[in-house]
């Protein structure tokens, strides 16, 4: 074996020996970006839950001014060779993101048999609503145990998001910055707010159904206000297919059978499985009961 062979052989032991030697503190550190300085939690409202050494990591930072709230949890899944595998969230409360992230690709450490059928028994992909996302996995990322409990939540609305021919999204949603040449996100505090305002819960029916003299005067006063205040909503007719798209996530929401999902971890294959499913419980909502909860992208200071 020649001298030059020898090094490099050398430097690939050397390498794989320090990132085994590197401790499990620093790798979920490194993922956080770096431990924060004395200055930087001094000058911030944060909040730090460090057993990293343990495989947990969380930090919470509520900046200044708007307020903004930031929140990262790691974890590390131990795996019989001794190696990790890392889940990650991060939330950006003013930036309208929420990521579960991994050390390795998602889809690989997920379930091979989570889909939105998990959910949605016996569902296509993307139940007949084209290729945006409409749902997302939210994670609880566990300090003790490995159990991760996940869970099915509505994207904001006003947020598209390509879903690659499901309407499911496993890594979050994340919205385009104004740089992007086409950021493909439409703000909706205003159409929020009147929706919210709305009294008869037979009104949005009759928007559907473009039935305007069967609307109460009260909601169509509040619907008018909404057509001449705001610049998106310029006419009934843009109003009405605001309400045929928020119809189509409702139409999603009924389907739902199961909204949560505990996965266990294997340490001997490095991946999770579906240890439990739970039925989604309580009142079903009407339509008005549900788009006044589901959450809307709107601008934030």
């Amino acid at each position: 074996m020649n001298f030059k062979l020898s090094l490099l052989l050398g430097l690939l032991v050397f390498s794989a020996t320090a990132q085994k030697n590197t401790s499990l503190a620093d790798k979920l550190w490194e993922r956080a970006g770096g431990r924060p300085s004395a200055t930087q939690q001094e000058g911030a409202q944060m909040v730090v839950i460090d057993d990293s050494k343990n495989g947990y990591l969380k930090i919470e930072h509520t900046a200044e001014g708007c307020g903004c709230y930031y929140e990262t949890i790691i974890a590390a899944y131990k795996e019989v060779d001794g190696d990790y595998t890392i889940l990650q969230t991060d939330w950006d409360g003013c930036g309208w993101r929420k990521k579960f992230l991994s050390n390795k690709a998602l889809k690989t450490v997920l379930p091979e048999d989570l889909d939105l059928a998990t959910f949605v028994p016996k569902a296509k992909n993307n139940l007949g609503y084209g290729s945006n996302a409409l749902l997302y996995l939210e994670p609880e990322i566990p300090k003790i145990g490995t159990d991760t409990r996940v869970t099915l939540a509505f994207i904001p609305f006003g947020l598209s998001l390509k879903g690659n021919d499901s309407i499911l999204s496993f890594s979050g949603y994340e919205k385009q910055s104004l740089e992007d040449k086409q950021p493909d996100h439409r703000y909706h505090g205003s159409l929020r707010s009147a929706i919210r305002q709305l009294q008869d819960s037979t009104s949005l029916k009759h928007v559907l159904n473009q039935e305007l003299d069967r609307i109460s005067s009260e909601d169509r006063k509040i619907i008018d206000n909404l057509i001449v205040s705001e610049n998106e909503v310029q006419s009934f007719e843009i109003f009405g297919t605001f309400i045929q798209q928020l119809e189509d996530y409702y139409k999603v929401y009924k389907t739902i059978e199961y909204d949560t999902v505990i996965l266990g971890w294997n340490r001997e294959t490095g991946r999770f499985y579906i240890k439990d499913r739970m039925k989604r419980t309580g009142k079903a909502l009407s339509f008005l009961e549900f788009v006044r909860q589901l959450p809307y992208l709107v601008a934030i200071c």
